[in-house]
């Protein structure tokens, strides 16, 4: 009797969990698709080193780099393809970037990765996400398709 309301249990648990994330998704969605541009900056003891810049307006996106003297070193810029841009949209929603806290911060490490991500959607609302050695769990997954851009 304990073994067949515990399978229950976890089936009701696995459901609902999978719902809410079908629903988070969702909403996710439609955050990333009305979203008109995208910057990411890769920052070490607060200067810019890395920055990425996906406009979906003007469909183009740009690569910066700077040394610690804040000169940029190389810059890059190409054209995004309207599949470029749902691919990315598409991960970016299915990761729940949309959804992500303002801030991730690791106080045990002090000498690791800062980045800030700002997300631009078409009302002119700034949504800003902040980390400081702790990533949201999808961060690798958006952060290789901004780079993949530019491979």
């Amino acid at each position: 009797m304990k073994k067949i309301n515990l399978k229950r249990m976890f089936k009701r648990i696995l459901l609902f969990f999978g719902i809410s994330y079908m629903l988070a998704v969702i909403l996710s969605v439609v955050l990333a698709i009305r979203m008109s541009s995208i910057v990411y900056e890769s920052t070490a003891f607060g200067i810019v080193l890395h920055e990425y810049k996906l406009d979906f307006i003007s469909n183009k996106a740009e690569c910066n780099r700077y040394d610690f003297d804040e000169v940029q070193v190389e810059h890059e810029e190409i054209e995004l393809s309207s599949l470029q841009e749902w691919k990315f949209k598409t991960l970016f929603a299915i990761s729940l970037g949309p959804l992500w806290r303002k801030s991730y911060y690791n106080p045990f490490i002090m000498d690791g990765d800062q980045w800030n991500i700002t997300r631009v959607y078409s009302n002119e609302k700034k949504d800003i996400t902040y980390g400081s050695n702790a990533y949201p769990l999808m961060y690798s997954f958006v952060l290789h398709a901004i780079e993949g851009l530019f491979s």
